[in-house]
């Protein structure tokens, strides 16, 4: 559970995602602490604060490919995948000014640090291998498929932008 310092708008290129917001309020009865989050080179420093609280499950939302949504600043939510499958979004930030970024954790944790792990090339090339063919699967209309290939080949950049190949001889 954690809250953005920046107002999101993502649009889901396929899968399912579900955020979850969470009512969170100070609370004599807390059951977690507030972390700030601040990140520098690949590490990410969770520093614990005073602030204890409660929280409560929100309303939620399922979003499917092609669909966008927003989550504005501070509000504090978590993100599912639904139906145990893949999914990918792509999400555009814009700051908002005041506020952090902020989880929330255990009430007996201290501040602590955990550094993000780098996805191996080679994983990495996989994985956008696989995204590729998904959102061509997805939107089969834009990226239909071509005469040699396979279909689930992801498609080049001149057909995914709808320009021809030119020839060399020209």
């Amino acid at each position: 559970m954690h809250c953005h310092s920046w107002d999101l708008l993502s649009f889901v290129l396929y899968g399912t995602v579900r955020n979850v917001r969470m009512d969170v309020a100070p609370d004599d009865a807390a059951t977690h602490r507030v972390f700030e989050v601040v990140s520098r080179e690949g590490v990410d420093e969770l520093q614990a604060t005073p602030s204890r609280v409660r929280f409560a499950e929100g309303p939620s939302a399922a979003h499917r490919t092609g669909e966008s949504y927003t989550l504005p600043a501070g509000v504090f939510h978590s993100t599912l995948i639904e139906g145990g499958e893949d999914a990918a979004t792509v999400a555009l930030g814009r700051r908002s000014p005041g506020g952090g970024d902020l989880s929330l954790g255990p009430l007996s944790a201290a501040t602590h640090r955990v550094r993000r792990a780098r996805c191996d090339p080679d994983d990495a090339a996989r994985a956008a291998l696989r995204a590729s063919r998904r959102i061509a699967a997805e939107f089969p209309a834009l990226f239909p498929a071509r005469a040699g290939n396979r279909p689930d080949d992801p498609p080049s950049s001149a057909e995914a932008y709808g320009r021809r190949r030119r020839s060399a001889r020209r």
